[in-house]
């Protein structure tokens, strides 16, 4: 990289004299990333190809990263090295074999083949001292490596290929086909497909060759029906043969002649109309119209109408509203709603509401004649409840995280009294004594030691008699079993307890006790005590204390012994010895003048001033044994090692750790080590004069495979815990990711591998939720909630069980949802009242709207309230004629300026820019002069009144339609589970708009969206599952789209991304048809 640096006379100065002086700074270069390396290096390397003088050998590199202060190599992907290093090395390099003696010389490979494997071989010769060839009894047979084995896929491509069946040959009574080994597409040995049988060349066809001639039917034509409540005919050609010639139809027996033909049908349903129920009459009062939907289907999916029998059914009629009063002058009017009887909250406003005629505008009409006329309930409501701005309240910030890590700690939040949006003193809120708690305890278990016990065993006693019961208690941190000092003492469970085996045939024959007994012949048995349960610190020793006859000396119950005192107690803390404690030695001084070092001190595990076993003291709190130090920076061209010889320095390998059953590697340290003073060195003191040992090579295949069990048969029991039994034995790998192998492979596999058992515990929830039918919805109209009642019960007897029993995670059962929303029709309404617009037009012939009003419905009473309730409802639209008389002849378009006319002229009305509801249509209007005819600019009739461009229009009213919402988490977390997304009908208003809170029933439901898909996230045995992100938002904002998620293989532990390679089963679906309106911010949507 480049440094700024400030240089006067060839010295460096600080950058302060550049500046006072203005002096420019110098730019150099200086190395950079110098604490890793990047470099190809051997991984393997084959023998030299010669048994003496030059040869070669093959050799195989991979690309490794050398961190020279973590003193690690790990490997990277081959395209890195490539970029930063250069081109990979030749796989084939000069050698020169050893000629010292008696050795094998081998020759080229020859192609992989089976050979009990998939295996290839290549030719050994045994040559002496003066390379000749000499008796194979003279070289060590032991060494002798002229076979390994191939890849799999390398002998897959060798199959068996035949040709198809000839016809019968009625002489031999057989069949033909040839039958070759193909490997690449070319014909090879036979020996190649030795894998696999070889498939049968002949087949015996001599039920095919009749003796006489005989029938032959030809395959059945389609059938005439197209539907299946049509009856059709199908039809077949009979052919008389002989020997597969076909001769004339009097050779063959008449009588035995199959059907030409036979009645038919189809299993296609016929295609049918669907109506829905008419609709409510558009009018309230005269003659309006009734609509419905009609849908041509077909078993469920919608049809063309054209599919379908003619005529096709009407969709619309005229209808007539039963109740004439309606078409009454008298109604309900209101006046203005007084102020709210609060300041801030819930309170009450009046109006006056007073009966109206509008034939009669100047009288004082009585409530009777509206009552009488309109009924008992329909006057509006003269109070409602108001709500001003929200009173003062408690608002809480959100909790802090706790402050530490295991057992109890505490999280803090900010509590305030906030009234409208801002803060104020606590003295405003009026509810002080509901102060929400700034502080409160939580616990976090992550990371706690702590006390985990297993099984008790079965009781040590003959039957009728006390005995002693015994279970295993360990520390775990996690997953791991640690040592019992980190766990506490005085919280241990007990190891050892009493126990009593009864029977109450036998036992009640053995000793039937008088009351008088067994109040005055029983006595406290009590044993000494046993060895402690810790060997250093605090721990536990029990006793048995036992119930007995002070006669038979037999053991009884412990309530035969009530009357006697106190049991005497059956275990006791116990305090021996103090535990070794770790000690540490003083810091040595840093080994270096300048740069970083390392210090180093002696930790030992001591007891009493006595050094014993580190396996003897606390591993968690092993005190560091070393420490980086640093000294002031060495100046330039200072080695780093201060003067240490580079010829002392030599690398000093581990023993080879385990196998890695992931990757089946094994894996050791390789160090650079200074032999004067034993000392760590960088990685670069050792790569100059010498190559570093590898540090990871492959394992033996013993390792890398193993023996699974084929199939499982079902468990045992039905609910419980039970067996399952396996059978058949499959080879598969160990590394990532398992695959099923060739069972040779495990067969071969020195030493031979353990058998795996083929027996395995298994467990079936004997408990499942149970649900009851849904209540009827809580509201009388709007939107409501409805319940159910649900349960947890025994799958074998139905009885009901505590609900935690079925939420235990172990069972993985989801709780169903005990209440969901449910929606009846809104709660308000428009109704028409005898008020209409003003005329579109002045003469000719126009329309006029009649105004409706909104009124809120409520236990059967209607109430006039503010037109912007009534958004989510359609209003309904009554026109009528106005304004019918000619106008004048007078005309206002057309002038003569300077001896010209002039007038505006305007094209017909475009369609209406929508399919339903309100819309807009235009038309061009230019300025056309008559004599010249022709268009001009429109300056040249600004005088003139110029037409609209822009109208509404109206075509019909929009029909409901479908909307989803987001889907839910699959109901599993591994195996086979559901997802769900609900969907709803909703209204569109005239505008166009969809009504969020407006729910129909009208929607088409063959078209209705799916609600559940399959989900399987993986095997719950396997180390990976897949992730799944949440659904994206729907594409589309009107009608049909797509949504997508992101969807990939991790692993459970790290949750870190893998190949997808390594989950089973399929990928889960990443697309999915939507509809638009999810309705995730906006009260209405625009359709």
């Amino acid at each position: 990289k480049q440094v700024q640096k400030c240089i006067i006379h060839g010295k460096e100065y600080d950058s302060s004299y550049c500046i006072a002086y203005k002096i420019q700074y110098t730019y150099e270069k200086e190395s950079c990333n110098n604490d890793c390396l990047l470099s190809w290096n051997t991984r393997y390397q084959q023998a030299c190809s010669t048994r003496c003088s030059d040869g070669y050998k093959r050799v195989i590199y991979e690309c490794t990263k050398t961190s020279l202060l973590d003193r690690t190599m790990e490997s990277l992907d081959e395209n890195v090295c490539r970029r930063y290093v250069g081109e990979k090395p030749a796989d084939v390099v000069s050698c020169v074999g050893d000629c010292t003696g008696t050795g094998w010389v081998y020759g080229s490979w020859g192609e992989c083949h089976y050979d009990g494997g998939c295996v290839r071989k290549r030719v050994a010769d045994c040559r002496n001292a003066s390379n000749l060839s000499t008796s194979p009894h003279y070289c060590v047979s032991d060494f002798i490596y002229n076979t390994e084995r191939c890849a799999e896929a390398s002998c897959d491509q060798s199959r068996w290929n035949y040709t198809v069946w000839s016809n019968c040959d009625c002489v031999a009574n057989q069949r033909h086909r040839i039958v070759t080994c193909v490997r690449n597409g070319k014909q090879v040995n036979d020996h190649e497909c030795q894998h696999e049988p070889k498939p049968d060349e002949t087949v015996s066809c001599s039920d095919e060759c009749p003796v006489s001639a005989q029938w032959q039917a030809q395959p059945w034509q389609p059938c005439t029906a197209t539907c299946s409540s049509q009856q059709g005919i199908r039809r077949r050609q009979i052919l008389c043969t002989h020997y597969g010639t076909i001769v004339q139809d009097g050779y063959c027996d008449p009588r035995l002649k199959p059907n030409e033909q036979e009645w038919c049908s189809s299993n296609v349903t016929c295609t049918a109309w669907l109506t829905s129920e008419w609709s409510p009459c558009s009018v309230t009062c005269g003659k309006g119209v009734q609509r419905r939907a009609i849908i041509c289907h077909q078993d469920g999916r919608p049809m063309d109408h054209s599919k379908c029998p003619q005529p096709t059914p009407s969709e619309q009629q005229t209808c007539h509203a039963p109740d004439s009063n309606l078409c009454s002058t008298l109604r309900w009017s209101s006046g203005p709603w007084s102020d709210c009887s609060v300041t801030c909250g819930t309170g009450i406003q009046q109006r006056n509401v007073y009966c109206h005629d509008s034939s009669r505008p100047s009288s004082l009409i009585p409530d009777i004649e509206c009552l009488t006329m309109l009924g008992d309930k329909t006057k509006p409501n003269e109070r409602q409840t108001c709500v001003i701005n929200e009173c003062p309240q408690w608002q809480t910030s959100s909790w802090s995280k706790c402050s530490g890590k295991c057992g109890s700690a505490v999280r803090h939040r900010h509590v305030w009294c906030s009234y409208n949006g801002q803060e104020v003193e606590n003295s405003h809120c009026t509810n002080l004594n509901h102060k929400p708690l700034p502080t409160e305890t939580c616990h976090i278990d992550l990371y706690c030691p702590e006390w985990t016990s297993g099984m008790w065993s079965e009781c040590s006693a003959p039957m009728c008699s006390t005995g002693m019961q015994y279970r295993q208690v360990v520390c775990r941190q996690g997953d791991d079993i640690i040592s019992n000092m980190n766990c506490d003492e005085s919280s241990r469970p007990l190891e050892l307890q009493a126990c009593y085996t009864y029977n109450s045939t036998i036992c009640s024959v053995i000793r039937p006790l008088s009351s008088l007994q067994s109040a005055s012949s029983y006595i406290w048995d009590v044993k000494q005590f046993g060895e402690c349960s810790a060997t250093c610190g605090i721990g536990r020793r029990l006793r048995q204390v036992h119930c007995i006859d002070s006669q038979t000396k037999i053991s009884y119950d412990d309530q035969y012994c009530a009357q006697l005192p106190i049991k005497p107690i059956e275990y006791e803390t116990c305090n021996l010895d103090p535990c070794p404690t770790w000690q540490t030695d003083p810091w040595s001084s840093c080994p270096v003048t300048c740069g970083s070092g390392t210090q180093h001190r002696t930790v030992t595990c001591k007891h009493r001033e006595e050094v014993v076993s580190p396996e003897k003291c606390n591993g968690l709190n092993r005190p560091a044994a070393t420490m980086q130090c640093h000294a002031i920076p060495c100046p330039l061209g200072t080695s780093y090692t201060n003067h240490f010889s580079p010829s002392a320095a030599t690398w000093i390998p581990n023993e080879w750790g385990q196998c890695d059953r992931q990757t089946c590697q094994q894996t050791r340290t390789v160090r650079c080590i200074d032999t004067m003073n034993a000392r760590i060195m960088p990685p670069w003191n050792c790569t100059k004069d010498q190559l570093q040992p590898p540090s990871s090579r492959a394992c033996r295949i013993a390792a890398c495979i193993e023996w699974r069990v084929a199939r499982w048969n079902s468990c045992s029991v039905k609910c419980g815990r039970g067996f399952q039994y396996g059978f058949g034995l499959s080879c598969f790998t160990r590394q990532m990711p398992i695959r099923e192998i060739n069972s040779s492979e495990c067969e071969l596999a020195e030493p031979p591998l353990p058998t795996p058992l083929t027996r395995r515990e298994c467990r079936r929830s004997c408990v499942e939720w149970r649900t009851s039918d849904w209540s009827e919805c809580d509201a009388q109209c709007g939107t409501g909630k409805r319940f159910r009642q649900v349960t947890c019960n025994r799958k074998l007897n139905g009885q009901h069980v505590p609900d935690h029993m079925c939420l235990q995670k172990r069972r993985n059962l989801t709780r169903p949802i005990s209440e969901e929303i449910c929606t009846k029709a809104s709660c308000y309404k428009w109704i028409s009242t005898e008020y209409w617009t003003r005329c579109s037009v002045t003469c000719n012939g126009g329309f006029e709207e009649n105004i409706y009003r909104c009124v809120y419905t409520a236990n059967s009473t209607e109430q006039i309230v503010h037109d912007q309730l009534c958004n989510g409802v359609i209003r309904p639209q009554i026109r009528r004629s106005c304004n019918v008389q000619p106008c004048s002849s007078i005309s206002y378009n057309v002038t003569r300026r300077r001896g010209r006319r002039r007038r505006w002229e305007v094209s017909p009305w475009s369609q209406c820019n929508v399919p339903c509801g309100v819309g807009e249509q235009y038309r061009s209007v230019r300025c056309f002069a008559i004599f010249r005819n022709r268009t001009i600019p429109d300056r040249f009739c600004r005088h003139l009144s110029q037409p609209n461009r822009v109208q509404q229009c109206f075509q019909v009213v929009c029909s409901p339609t479908w909307t989803t919402h987001p889907w839910s988490l699959c109901t599993s977390t591994c195996g086979a589970g559901i997802e769900y997304r609900g969907i709803s009908c909703h209204e569109v208003n005239n505008n166009g708009y969809l009504l969020k809170n407006n729910y129909s029933n009208k929607c088409d439901p063959y078209r209705a969206p799916t609600t559940r898909i399959s989900c399987n996230m993986g095997d719950c045995e396997s180390p990976y599952l897949w992730h799944v992100e949440p659904w994206s938002k729907c594409s589309s904002d009107c009608n049909r789209g797509e949504q997508t998620r992101r969807v990939y293989c991790k692993n459970r532990q790290s949750s870190q991304p893998v190949n997808d390679l390594f989950c089973t089963p399929h990928k889960p679906v990443t697309r999915i048809d939507c509809y638009g309106f999810l309705f995730d911010y906006n009260q209405s949507t625009k359709r």
